[in-house]
């Protein structure tokens, strides 16, 4: 009788177990072609409920069992509110995902304004280095991302630019480093204050 009834649903009777079950079949579209997401997969798409055969009456000149549409009911219910949680998960990921961009961007932006590096390459691919000589003394204040506030206790002079060192005496447990002045004038972790 599945296609004659008015709600389109199926009622099975059973005399020997004097039982009966009643199924309808949920025909609302989960469908969101934003995401071509089905957001009821692995929902039911049928509600079955059985009762005593003495549950089986007339509602509205259907037959039916007493309090089949009411339990139908809840049971919309509760699958509207499954999907909704997945929507709203999907929302939260959604919203995640755009701040994640949102901060590469400024990241990806306050790089591009940074000043350009103090290492230049000539015309034959060598790297010049352009180095302000005059703040690297004896008694500089420095900071550095990984060691913090320190200053300059000796400087190792050479004529070949790349064996320029300084030893610097950190704040934190007095720790002594040396560092190689060409390091730190490419090091965007070193300031001078």
């Amino acid at each position: 009788m599945l296609n004659y009834s008015k709600n389109k649903d199926l009622i099975i009777i059973d005399n020997k177990a004097e039982k009966v079950a009643q199924t309808k079949i949920d025909n609302n579209s989960y469908n969101f072609l934003i995401f071509n997401i089905n957001f009821a997969t692995r929902l039911n798409k049928n509600f079955c409920f059985s009762s005593l055969l003495s549950q089986l009456t007339f509602k509205n000149g259907e037959l039916t069992i007493d309090q089949f549409y009411e339990n139908y009911t809840r049971w919309i219910i509760n699958k509207r509110e499954i999907i909704n949680n997945r929507l709203n998960n999907l929302k939260n990921e959604v919203d995640q995902l755009h701040d994640f961009i949102e901060k590469s961007f400024k990241r990806i932006n306050s790089a591009a304004n940074l000043s350009p590096s103090n290492s230049n390459q000539n015309s034959s691919g060598a790297s010049t280095e352009k180095i302000n000589y005059e703040k690297f003394k004896v008694g500089a204040k420095v900071y550095h991302e990984e060691f913090f506030y320190g200053e300059i206790i000796d400087i190792i002079n050479n004529e070949e630019l790349s064996k320029m060192k300084v030893k610097i005496k950190f704040e934190i447990g007095n720790n002594l480093k040396q560092f190689s002045v060409i390091n730190l004038v490419k090091s965007s972790r070193f300031k001078f204050i």
